[in-house]
């Protein structure tokens, strides 16, 4: 899993938006030297349109938009059904190590705050932080966020997607499945429907993240019944505001913004097309 976790990243690093204007550059400044200059002006300016695309706010308001809302999500807790327990897909949380004693919230940390809001509701009654190390790192935040020690089963294994939905698998349907959970959560006040043959899961993650999710999910873990539950949508504020002239400016933010929106895209279709 390690060894194919490195090369998916290896191949990542040569089809992001910026290698790929890296290599049209290269190719510019090889034509010049060759001496074809209106072929190599001809590419330069494609990499300059190809580098102001990618890191236009106009860009992002649009793609990321659409990609983070074309399926409807439910945007309130009380529109979200009752399950079996919510799995939170971490990622959002920095550890907790010497000198720092509590885990830093990143961006995506909406994840671990909307799966307690969950809790709280009673619409599930655990919580399964799902990614490496999510013991030390999203416990901890969701503990602090109200959810009991005892309503938090942890999958610490997990390094991607595809893991996340193969582990959270195992561990509700490995050796007993939900029903052995609700024996240790019953003290607690969580009711686990253990006679549900297909357990129901909120799938709790960023916008951006959800449809790749759900696609892995179906694909890995077709015995459970899941719900998407999308947060931390990035794309909301930019597209309120309407269009205006700081949206043709390029800048640094945005286009880290659009190559990690282009990544889910790509993800997304490798798992449609290619991993059927």
């Amino acid at each position: 899993m390690c060894m194919m976790n490195s090369i998916n990243k290896l191949i990542w690093v040569f089809m992001n938006p910026f290698s790929a204007g890296a290599l049209l550059l290269a190719l510019a400044f090889a034509l010049s030297l060759l001496r074809r200059r209106r072929a190599g002006l001809w590419v330069f300016g494609v990499a300059m349109l190809w580098g102001w695309v990618w890191s236009s706010p106009l860009c992002f308001k649009n793609l990321a938009v659409w990609w983070e809302t074309s399926e409807g999500y439910p945007l309130r807790v009380e529109d979200v059904p009752q399950a079996d327990a919510i799995v939170d897909l971490g990622g959002g949380v920095g550890g907790v190590i010497e000198r720092i004693l509590y885990p830093d919230m990143h961006s995506s940390a909406d994840r671990e705050w909307h799966s307690a809001r969950l809790w709280k509701a009673g619409k599930a009654p655990i919580v399964i932080p799902s990614g490496r190390n999510a013991g030390i790192y999203s416990k901890v935040l969701l503990t602090d966020l109200g959810v009991p020690e005892s309503c938090v089963v942890c999958e610490n294994g997990a390094f991607n997607t595809e893991e996340n939905a193969k582990f959270v698998k195992e561990l509700l349907l490995g050796s007993g499945g939900v029903g052995e959970l609700e024996e240790e959560k019953l003290a607690s006040g969580g009711v686990v429907n253990s006679h549900n043959s297909r357990p129901k899961v909120l799938l709790v993650t960023s916008a951006w993240h959800m449809k790749r999710s759900l696609l892995v999910f179906g694909k890995y873990a077709p015995e459970l019944e899941v719900i998407p539950v999308a947060t931390d949508y990035e794309s909301y504020n930019g597209a309120r505001r309407g269009l205006c002239w700081r949206d043709f400016l390029p800048a640094v933010e945005t286009y880290c913004a659009n190559t990690r929106l282009f990544h889910e895209i790509l993800g997304y279709c490798g798992y449609r097309w290619l991993r059927k």
